[in-house]
């Protein structure tokens, strides 16, 4: 599916501004017709869900208190509006995919196709999106997962990994700092901004689980 940057933006719910920055960014894959960029997006792709963006640490808390993380009473009472709206939502995962936007870096690679089972393995990697096995898709020719600020650059030099633009590579990194296993809402934030109807509906799932609703 082809959209110009007007027609992403409406979809989308993020300024004309916004998407210009996150094509020139490599965020985003767009090629030039003429004086026009025309985006290119998995398919058909739903209205973004307005919601203001948490930081990366209260996302992170967020995602934790889901899991029965103590916190004070002012993040528990936030927390818990959140999760209702996400439980009232029929697209939870385009609001949570708004409100999770920064917790982490996203870096997109090309590497040799027969190093991603080595990658996959490697204790640095935690496996989340298509590559976690909660998603139930389990892409074999790409890997996602987050990687710890302090080993990126190592990572990128072991395995002779190439930076390239989004839809281009092979391999989808989250740089943040999680100091635990990724959690589920995580995993759902991931999947719902890749766009695809199957990620979208693996998203959903994951954040039913999460909140409680049928």
């Amino acid at each position: 599916m082809q959209l110009t940057v007007s027609e992403y933006a409406h979809r989308s719910g993020l300024s004309e501004r916004r998407v210009r920055q996150l094509v020139k960014d490599g965020e985003l894959a767009a090629s030039r017709a003429g004086r026009i960029w025309i985006i290119e997006t998995p398919g058909s792709m739903p209205r973004r869900l307005p919601g203001r963006p948490m930081s990366a640490q209260n996302a992170l808390l967020l995602a934790r208190w889901l899991e029965g993380l103590d916190v004070d009473a002012q993040r528990s009472h936030r927390f818990r509006g959140i999760a209702s709206r996400l439980s009232a939502e029929d697209h939870p995962e385009l609001l949570l995919a708004s409100l999770l936007a920064r917790r982490a870096r996203r870096k997109v690679y090309a590497v040799q196709d027969g190093d991603l089972p080595e990658l996959r393995e490697d204790s640095r990697m935690k496996l989340s999106g298509v590559s976690h096995e909660q998603s139930g898709l389990l892409a074999a020719r790409e890997v996602e997962g987050y990687v710890s600020p302090d080993d990126l650059e190592s990572v990128v030099r072991d395995y002779l990994m190439v930076e390239t633009p989004v839809g281009k590579g092979s391999v989808l990194l989250h740089v943040a700092e999680l100091n635990g296993p990724v959690p589920p809402l995580f995993v759902a934030a991931d999947l719902s901004e890749r766009g695809g109807v199957r990620e979208l509906q693996a998203s959903r799932e994951i954040i039913r689980e999460q909140v409680g609703r049928d």
